[in-house]
């Protein structure tokens, strides 16, 4: 058996934008093409993707958090407005569904980019 390939949190996270939109694309094919799964089914399908990737980038946000910071710092710091948030907080951003500007802002810190 050939060796399977086992991706990273953080490749899932990368590919993922790309991923959705060809498997939009590939929706949009089989509603034309009327193929054996149904145009709903790999709706419902890429639903629960979408579901799954926001939680691997909450995970993501508390995993760089708590390389950063001690751990019972962690929901502090998700509950101060930052102004890079439009002085929002990280949290009401991630519960927004746009935790991958969260994420953003953390590696960019990481690497050292100003903000």
């Amino acid at each position: 058996m050939a060796d399977r390939k086992v991706w990273t949190k953080e490749e899932v996270l990368e590919m993922w934008p790309q991923a959705a939109g060809e498997l939009r694309g590939f929706q949009r094919h089989l509603e034309a093409r009327r193929a054996g799964i149904t145009a709903d089914q790999l709706g419902m399908a890429l639903q629960l993707a979408s579901v799954e990737f926001q939680r691997l980038q909450v995970l993501r946000v508390r995993e760089i958090l708590e390389n950063m910071l001690l751990k019972e710092n962690v929901d502090t710091w998700l509950n101060l407005p930052h102004q890079d948030l439009g002085n929002r907080t990280p949290q009401s951003v991630i519960d927004e569904g746009m935790a991958d500007a969260v994420v953003t802002l953390l590696e960019n810190a990481l690497i050292g980019l100003p903000s």
